[in-house]
């Protein structure tokens, strides 16, 4: 089978979900391509930590039979049975595509498995001619995570974007510098007044839900309300990107009035007619939504 992108990384999925432990999961794997593979007769042995920071020379393979370098198992819970294969070449990883394909089972589950859309890190990190790629894709994960767990980090980068969005706008409709600086300093002076609104209102809280935690294992401070029913609700932790109509969307329902779009907070309010209007919203949609892969959570504002 041609590879089409040109890349060395795998994905395999319906994999059994257990062990949890990715050294454990590593070896039954293993066990299923190659039982003759030296970290599965030799149990006892460490199998070897391939990383970005490894030079390629130094790169010692999982599996030397079909040059697999490194597997990949994301602890998330909603990609459970899932993993990726990083190989030393991209005709390991079409050779292995082409054996393996449609005649692979681990624990009794027929595995199925294509290109990944991308390569992995370790995978860049090994391209010569792609150096600059690999320091790329970390700061954009950094920045991800910065975005999740710091506030004055979100409302800095919320106010940056929206601030560029303006200025592009007026400047296309011909409007002088003066006015532009003027317009824009109201705008962010407008977005801070309400993020301190914002968080005077939710952090008045009588009950707060532990810490969630994020993907890579790590807490995420998360203050959740519990509040006595009203008329509106409260949405907390929504992706960065969402929009007012988005939200409008998945909260419409009889007696909906209004939907404010805290972006800076990464919050919104949503405002019915009656209790019971919100109360049915709450109701279908859950206390935790899963809403384009982040938990958003849903409960009554004061």
């Amino acid at each position: 089978m041609d590879n089409p992108t040109n890349v060395r990384t795998l994905y395999l999925y319906n994999l059994p979900s257990r062990p949890k432990s990715t050294t454990h999961f590593t070896r039954l794997l293993l066990r299923s391509i190659n039982p003759s593979n030296y970290f599965v007769t030799h149990p006892s042995a460490s199998l070897p930590q391939n990383t970005t920071q490894t030079h390629t020379p130094d790169l010692q393979p999982l599996d030397e039979q079909h040059g697999i370098l490194a597997v990949s198992k994301s602890r998330s819970s909603k990609l459970q049975g899932q993993c990726f294969l990083t190989f030393k070449t991209t005709g390991d990883a079409a050779a292995f595509l082409d054996k393996f394909n449609k005649d692979l089972k681990v624990a009794g589950r027929e595995v199925k498995m294509g290109y990944a859309a991308g390569d992995s890190l370790l995978a860049v990190s090994m391209s010569e001619d792609r150096p600059t790629l690999l320091q790329k894709i970390l700061g954009s994960r950094h920045q991800s995570k910065l975005l999740r767990i710091d506030d004055e980090y979100r409302m800095q980068h919320v106010l940056r974007r929206r601030s560029r969005r303006l200025r592009s706008k007026l400047r296309k409709h011909g409007v002088d510098d003066a006015e532009i600086i003027e317009r824009v300093a109201k705008l962010q002076q407008t977005l801070l007044e309400a993020a301190k609104e914002t968080h005077t209102e939710s952090i008045d809280t009588t009950a707060a839900a532990p810490a969630a935690e994020s993907t890579d294992g790590k807490q995420v401070k998360t203050h959740r309300v519990s509040n006595p029913p009203s008329n509106r609700l409260l949405v907390q932790g929504l992706p960065a990107e969402i929009s007012e109509a988005e939200l409008e969307t998945l909260f419409q329902a009889d007696g909906l009035k209004s939907v404010r779009l805290v972006a800076v907070r990464n919050v919104a309010f949503i405002e019915y007619d009656s209790v019971d209007h919100a109360t049915g919203v709450l109701e279908r949609l859950g206390e935790e939504y899963a809403l384009n892969g982040n938990d958003i959570y849903i409960t009554f504002a004061k």
